[in-house]
């Protein structure tokens, strides 16, 4: 996996002439934009979560406070004290080049990412039983289960496959020490 989706970095998000930093969404904030929708979509008793994918979910946040969501979410994480109100501001204000870029980064999967299409049906994300999930990344210790949340779909995948979809050619930790501790060398003075 790329070093940039591993570590969540911030990316550039032009909004209104200037330049946010913005990450993708982590579990927690996608639970947060499930309950978010939850609130806002109705439904019957005998109808499960709503789904992220369907299209009530994507018409609601298409809307102003929909991205406003998804736009505090992404961006709290580098500008602490920005508020729900000031991201529905600027949220109001979005071109559509600037709400692609948005959901671009906030939803974003690693380059090589290969989502479910035709004939390889997926789960959405509201239907995915997660209480098994996160106790099975905190293995049992409670205060580990906030850590857990905090993780990518990125992350999460990495950890779930311990790293082993890279491609045969990627650089190995054992690469890494290995030109780590070479470059700690002492460099040989050359006589001229």
């Amino acid at each position: 996996m790329d070093l940039p989706s591993i570590t969540n970095a911030p990316r550039e998000l032009p909004l209104g002439g200037a330049i946010f930093r913005a990450r993708a969404l982590t579990l927690a904030d996608l639970g947060e934009v499930l309950a978010w929708l939850d609130d806002r979509i109705p439904r019957g008793d005998d109808d499960g979560p709503t789904l992220l994918s369907g299209e009530t979910a994507r018409v609601a946040l298409a809307s102003t406070e929909g991205l406003a969501v998804v736009l505090h979410l992404a961006l709290l994480s580098c500008q602490p004290s920005m508020t729900r109100g000031e991201a529905r501001a600027l949220a109001a204000e979005m071109t559509e080049d600037e709400e692609r870029r948005l959901k671009a980064i906030a939803f974003r999967r690693r380059p090589n990412y290969d989502p479910p299409g035709e004939g390889k049906p997926g789960k959405d994300l509201a239907e995915i039983q997660w209480g098994g999930i996160i106790e099975a990344l905190a293995q049992g210790r409670a205060w580990v289960y906030q850590e857990a949340c905090r993780l990518t779909l990125d992350q999460y995948d990495n950890r779930v496959k311990k790293g082993e979809w890279d491609e045969p050619d990627d650089l190995k930790p054992s690469d890494v020490q290995r030109m780590w501790e070479e470059a700690m060398k002492p460099i040989p003075e050359v006589l001229p």
